[in-house]
C-alpha cells in the first residue's frame, strides 16, 4: 500500500485480505479493485480517526456484525462490489 499523509492507497493490488499496519493516523483507505471476500468484527478498531473507506469492485460475500463499527461512512456499491450479505448493524453512520 502507499501512504499519502493520512490517505493510505492499497486499490488494485489483488489483495485477499486486509494488511497489518495501516497507520493509526488514517483518515481515508482505499481498497478498491482487490478481491476481499470478507470483514471481520473489529477489523478497522484500531484506526480511530478512519472517516473514509472505499471497497468498490471486491469479491464481498460478508461483513460480519462490529466490522465496520465506527463514524465514518462505508463507500462500497452493492452493484460494484458484487457485495451478497450483511448484518443488519453492520454499518454504524
Amino acid at each position: 500500500c502507499s501512504c499519502y499523509g493520512r490517505i493510505v492507497n492499497c486499490n488494485s493490488r489483488s489483495l485477499a485480505s486486509l494488511p497489518a499496519g495501516i497507520p493509526t493516523t488514517t483518515q481515508s483507505l482505499g481498497f478498491y479493485n482487490n478481491q476481499i471476500t470478507k470483514l471481520e468484527p473489529g477489523v478497522f478498531d484500531h484506526l480511530v480517526n478512519l472517516q473514509g473507506l472505499g471497497l468498490q469492485n471486491n469479491q464481498l460475500k460478508s461483513a460480519h456484525r462490529g466490522a465496520t463499527g465506527g463514524d465514518y461512512r462505508l463507500n462500497a456499491s452493492t452493484r460494484e462490489s458484487m457485495y451478497r450479505s450483511h448484518s443488519q448493524r453492520t454499518f454504524c453512520m
